[in-house]
């Protein structure tokens, strides 16, 4: 493998006390190719003793060009072993830093670190592990290298699981980072992996138990058939589930309980665990409720947050009994204010409390009602989420915002007094690169904001929010579209006024033969209410003979849903409510109206047809 060896940054006189310093530095790493291998071992020693804990050293190196001497010695120094140790010792100790991570991966260096898990001796492997064990602590290294040439790094990290502990303290972390896909899942079953990491829940130490447990939440999560084999397996005479669940004790480190509750979440929420059990509804969900209480450390606190919020996201008998939790609510609403704390530990609590606030409130008027008890200025605070510069605080507050947008009270009064429908346009309007998972929540929010009881709505009109729908309803996200057409169902009072600007976004759905079958459905419904807005709009609908054209094919169509509603446009079109019906019925006429309803009606068997 060829190292390219980059010149180094000039301008880092700044990092050294002195020009001397600088020099004895760069003679270092310029002695990392002397022919000499006692001063090349030596050397490495002492480099190593000065960037392990100094940050400001460890940069200062880096700008000297030492990573890619490092690969070079990894990769070419077979001569002494204790040369590419060290050497791999260095890069795993500059790794911790960020910036310099970010430097790391822009050479060869993880698929070097990689290959040193293959090589003949023990030391170097573990050397290897540990180095890549600090690569997957970083959220910038990709897991991908790990599954190429047939997921090699993947088997032989599982191969040394059984080699010795420390061997299997660095693995399991590393294979609870490098699994982010369903692909990947798969993958690492197929390897046989839940067999081989189920022996480590034996083990007493906290630094296997640990990323082992996490290694099993990885590979189920939303992965039902893993996780139903997950479940299905036993070791030492007990299925997993029951060792998770004694793994929820007192006398385990919060931790430990925590990432326990976090596979049993996991499993519950695939479907292989009732949440009728008494082990999600008396251990898993009440533990998690504890550890969000402010005697926790905060990582505890937000990490139970998320999860307790995952747990509870769909099922409202749980939403219902969390409510009455001891506790829950204020401890989640103290997250809010947590301003001592640094800015990332201050955004994660912020996360967790908007997510939970979403999850408690996404069904029931009671429970946002009790919030808005406990938390007066609940809508304050998530309007300075969607405000907020970091986009997962940004996302969690517009989730909690979609669960209070649910409820006619909350529209009429917290949503309205805080303006909320002006933070949800902004970011509509000014995010360049908002994501699909944001839009939809925030199209979602715009439907609600639009209803007829909304006092947002005359706000929103204010603002090109139809030109905004009808960009959505052509997106080729199918969640986003039904967003949009829900949106414009929601607006039907606008239909009269701006029936030009909707029938322009809905016509190219109408005539294309590539629409999902709800998308084209809703938006015939669309199509439906507009009709029945006033004559403006329908004499515009007339007067597109494509549009009528691909209703009447739409008549036809085998899907009654579809035919159903096209049937029903004809129908409100050629109404006698609005001047003009004869001349429509001209139109359709001409267009061979006649010749489609004949054959419905000899070959038709759907009586909500004939009863239009």
């Amino acid at each position: 493998m060829r190292i390219v060896i980059h010149h180094h940054n000039k301008n880092n006189r700044k990092l050294f006390n002195n020009t001397g310093e600088k020099e004895k530095h760069q003679a270092q790493i310029d002695n990392l190719f002397s022919s000499s291998i006692e001063e090349r071992k030596a050397t490495v020693v002492d480099i190593k003793n000065v960037v392990i804990g100094d940050v400001t050293k460890k940069v200062a190196y880096v700008d000297l060009g030492i990573i890619p001497r490092l690969l070079h010695l990894m990769v070419q120094d077979n001569d002494c072993k204790w040369i590419i140790i060290e050497s791999t010792i260095i890069l795993g100790s500059l790794s911790k830093e960020r910036q310099i991570m970010e430097k790391i991966l822009q050479t060869q260096a993880l698929p070097i670190v990689i290959k040193g898990l293959f090589h003949d001796d023990h030391d170097v492997v573990t050397a290897s592990l540990r180095t890549l064990r600090n690569f997957y602590l970083s959220d910038l290294t990709p897991s991908e290298p790990l599954y190429e040439e047939n997921s090699a790094g993947i088997i032989k990290l599982l191969q040394l699981l059984s080699r010795s502990r420390v061997h299997s303290e660095y693995a399991t972390l590393i294979l609870s980072n490098c699994c982010r896909n369903s692909e990947q899942q798969v993958i690492l079953f197929s390897a046989n992996a839940v067999d081989i990491l189920k022996p480590l829940l034996e083990y007493k130490s906290e630094k296997i138990l640990a990323p082992t447990l996490s290694c099993f939440a990885t590979l189920a999560y939303k992965n039902g058939t893993i996780a139903e084999i997950i479940a299905k397996t036993e070791e030492s005479g007990k299925t997993l589930v029951e060792i998770f669940g004694g793994m929820i004790s007192r006398d385990k480190s919060l931790y430990l309980q925590f990432l326990a509750a976090k596979c049993l979440t996991y499993l519950c929420r695939t479907g292989v665990i009732s949440s009728d059990r008494v082990l999600i509804r008396l251990k898993v969900m009440p533990t998690l409720a504890r550890m969000c209480k402010g005697d926790n450390p905060p990582r505890i606190q937000y990490l139970a947050a998320d999860i307790l919020s995952y747990l509870l996201e769909d099922d409202q008998e749980l939403q219902e009994l969390a409510m009455y939790t001891n506790h829950l609510l204020r401890s989640i609403s103290r997250y809010l204010k947590r301003t001592e704390l640094d800015p990332d530990t201050f955004s994660y609590m912020k996360q967790g409390a908007f997510h939970v606030f979403a999850a408690l409130c996404a069904h029931s008027e009671t429970s946002r009602k009790k919030v808005t008890e406990i938390e007066p200025h609940i809508i304050k605070h998530v309007v300075r989420g969607l405000e907020d510069s970091n986009y997962k605080v940004k996302h969690a507050a517009a989730n909690c915002l979609l669960s209070f947008s649910r409820s006619v009270q909350q529209l009429r009064t917290n949503l309205s007094d805080n303006e909320v429908w002006k933070p949800v346009w902004k970011i509509l309007n000014e995010d360049k690169n908002i994501s699909e998972e944001l839009l939809t929540i925030l199209s979602a929010v715009i439907c609600n904001l639009v209803l007829d009881f909304s006092p947002a709505r005359k706000s929103l009109l204010k603002v090109p929010i139809l030109k905004f729908l009808s960009t959505l309803a052509q997106h080729e996200s199918k969640s986003i579209q039904l967003n949009a057409l829900w949106a414009y169902m929601d607006a039907d009072f606008i239909m009269g006024l701006h029936g030009c600007n909707i029938v322009a976004a809905l016509r190219s759905i109408i005539l294309s033969n590539d629409y999902d079958k709800e998308i084209l459905e809703q938006t015939l419904c669309v199509v439906l209410n507009m009709a029945s807005a006033g004559v403006a709009t329908k004499e515009l609908m007339a007067a597109d003979d494509d549009l009528l054209k691909a209703i009447l094919t739409l008549m036809s169509c085998e899907k009654s849903g579809i035919q159903l509603a096209a049937c029903r446009v004809v129908s409100n079109l050629i109404s006698n409510m609005h001047e003009g019906a004869s001349s429509r019925r001209h139109k359709l006429s001409e267009l061979g109206i006649q010749k489609t309803l004949q054959s419905l009606i000899s070959s038709c068997s759907d009586s909500n047809l004939f009863d239009m």
